[in-house]
C-alpha cells in the first residue's frame, strides 16, 4: 500500500477525497477511528491464544463472535453524512446485517446471554446472612431459534446414544458455535484487509497533526499534467515546503518555496556546508 500506490488518476481522486472530507469533519473522524479501533479489537482475538482456562476455545471464539457484531453495528451507524467513499463502510456493514449468518449470530449471542430468566426470594437474617434461599419462577426464552426444551434436550442425548454416538455438551456447542463461524466467514476476509487500508488514512491524519502543533501547514497537492518546458507556470511549484524528518530537532523546521522551470528542467543547488541543501532535496523527494 506505500510502495505500490495507485496510478489510475480515478483511485488517486477518490482516496483523496477521503482523506480530504476526514481532515475537515471531526465527526466522521471520530467514526473512523471507533471503527478502527473495533478491527483492532476483532484482529486482536484472532491473534490471541485465549486463557488457559479455555481449553477448547469456545470463550474466545463467543468473545469474536461478539467483537464481530460490535463492529457492524458501529460501522453500521457511522458516516451517515460522508459524501466520499467512506460511506461504502457503513453500505457494506448494513447488507452483512442482513445476511442470515449474520442473524443466527445474533440469536445465537442473545441465547448464550439470555437462555433462561430466573426469579429469587432470598430471606436475610439480622446479621446481614442469608437465611433462606428460593427459586420463585423460571421463565426460559423460548422465543429464540435455538430453544430446546428439556425433553427435547434428552430426547436428542437419548437418540444419539442409542445410535452409538457419545457427544459430550462441550463438544455440541463448539460444533454448534462453528456452525455460525461458517456463515459470517465470508465477512472477515473484507474487513481484515479494510484494517490496513484505514491505516494509511490514520497516519496521514497524525503527519497532519504533528506538522500543525508545528506551525506548519498541509495540504493535498494540485496534480496537472505533464507540458512543454518552455510554457510558463509548467513546472512543479511548490510553497512552505518542509523536512518532516527535522521534527525531532528542538525547533521546527524553516519552510521555502520551490519553483522549477519544467518538468525536463535541471536545477542547481549551491550553498556552504550544512547550509540545508541535502534538507532541501530529502523534503523534496519526500513531497
Amino acid at each position: 500500500m506505500l510502495t505500490h500506490p495507485p496510478r489510475e488518476r480515478e483511485v488517486v481522486e477518490y482516496r483523496r477525497t477521503i482523506a480530504r472530507e476526514l481532515a475537515e469533519t471531526p465527526a466522521l473522524r471520530g467514526d473512523f477511528q471507533r471503527v478502527y479501533q473495533g478491527l483492532h479489537q476483532l484482529r486482536t482475538l484472532f491473534d490471541s491464544q485465549g486463557p488457559v482456562r479455555d481449553l477448547d476455545g469456545r470463550g474466545r471464539r463467543l468473545e469474536v463472535l461478539v467483537a464481530l457484531r460490535d463492529l457492524l453495528g458501529a460501522m453500521a451507524g457511522s458516516f451517515a453524512d460522508s459524501q466520499s467513499g467512506l460511506a461504502r463502510m457503513r453500505a457494506f456493514a448494513a447488507r452483512a446485517r442482513e445476511t442470515d449468518g449474520f442473524c443466527k449470530l445474533i440469536e445465537l449471542l442473545d441465547y448464550e446471554n439470555h437462555m433462561a430468566s430466573v426469579e429469587l426470594k432470598l430471606r436475610v437474617g439480622a446479621d446481614g446472612k442469608i437465611r433462606r434461599f428460593e427459586i420463585e419462577h423460571i421463565r426460559e426464552n423460548r422465543d429464540n431459534r435455538f430453544h430446546q426444551s428439556l425433553l427435547g434436550r434428552w430426547w436428542t442425548r437419548l437418540t444419539l446414544l442409542l445410535r452409538g454416538y457419545s457427544l459430550s455438551e462441550a463438544e455440541l456447542v463448539n460444533r454448534w458455535v462453528d456452525s455460525i463461524f461458517d456463515g459470517v466467514a465470508e465477512l472477515l476476509p473484507p474487513l481484515l484487509q479494510l484494517l490496513g487500508e484505514m491505516e494509511v488514512y490514520l497516519a496521514v491524519l497524525a503527519f497532519k497533526d504533528a506538522a500543525e502543533q508545528r506551525g506548519l501547514a498541509l495540504c493535498l497537492p494540485e496534480l496537472i499534467d505533464e507540458k512543454p518546458a518552455t510554457q510558463d507556470g509548467a513546472g512543479p511549484r511548490f510553497t512552505a515546503l518542509f523536512n518532516p524528518l527535522l521534527f525531532s530537532q528542538p525547533s521546527p523546521p524553516v519552510p521555502c518555496d520551490l519553483a522549477l522551470a519544467g518538468f525536463c528542467s535541471i536545477t542547481l543547488v549551491t550553498g556552504p556546508n550544512s547550509g540545508g541543501k541535502t534538507r532541501l532535496l530529502q523534503a523534496l523527494a519526500l513531497a
